[in-house]
């Protein structure tokens, strides 16, 4: 994905931002969307509606049989401000919010996330979101810049999520393959799902605000 694309940047917020204070190790609060009539899936379209900077991650079914090309089922954000992180379970809502679709759609709101690759934008596209590679930002490469990787990344070697945590952030992550390889479709995700899912995002979040400064081209 494209990354240090020069553009006018919509609010002085995020310097701001990037020049504040660490976040948190954890999320401000987690909060699972199942249901429109939620107050949880309120707040969240309050949060999306004004954003302009949101971390996420996606999770689909497993291709596993031929042919198969499952769209997205659970969409992770977390939002740089109030620090709430948000697991949606779009099966479960029917749709794709069209707040949800902003976030990727609209020039004036950066989506950043870690392996923000063409597998992520072509997820969401057949989920009917029209993906602006412009503003979606993927932190990865600036990890393995920072670690020293660049040239294991030259010979197809890739840095992980938890490893990048670690030396990054000198955070260690609860990486479960149990609970990576798990069915993200059910209907009632275990506590476990839910707080791997939201880890995830907000570590993304916390990674893009260490490094932005840095390798993001004065943060976009």
């Amino acid at each position: 994905m494209q990354r240090g694309i020069k553009r006018a940047w919509p609010t002085s917020g995020l310097q701001d931002w990037l020049e504040g204070p660490e976040l948190e190790e954890y999320p401000t609060s987690i909060k699972l969307v199942s249901r429109l009539s939620s107050p949880h899936y309120k707040e969240f379209l309050a949060e999306a509606a004004e954003a302009w900077l949101v971390a996420y991650d996606i999770q689909w079914t497993p291709d596993f049989d031929e042919g198969a090309d499952h769209p997205v089922a659970l969409l992770q954000l977390a939002f740089p401000i109030s620090g709430n992180t948000y697991v949606l379970q779009l099966p479960l809502l029917g749709t794709f919010p069209s707040r949800a679709k902003r976030l990727f759609e609209s020039p004036d709101v950066l989506a950043v996330g870690f392996a923000a690759n063409a597998m992520d934008k072509h997820k969401l596209e057949i989920s009917g979101v029209q993906v602006d590679e412009t503003t979606l930002i993927d932190v990865q490469p600036w990890c393995e810049a920072e670690m020293g990787e660049n040239a294991s990344v030259r010979q197809g070697w890739r840095v992980g999520l938890k490893r990048a945590a670690s030396c990054v952030l000198d955070f260690d992550m609860d990486k479960s393959s149990t609970v990576a390889s798990s069915n993200w479709n059910r209907q009632e995700l275990t506590p476990a799902q839910v707080e791997y899912a939201a880890m995830d995002v907000w570590v993304a979040l916390r990674l893009y605000h260490q490094l932005a400064l840095v390798y993001g081209d004065e943060g976009f």
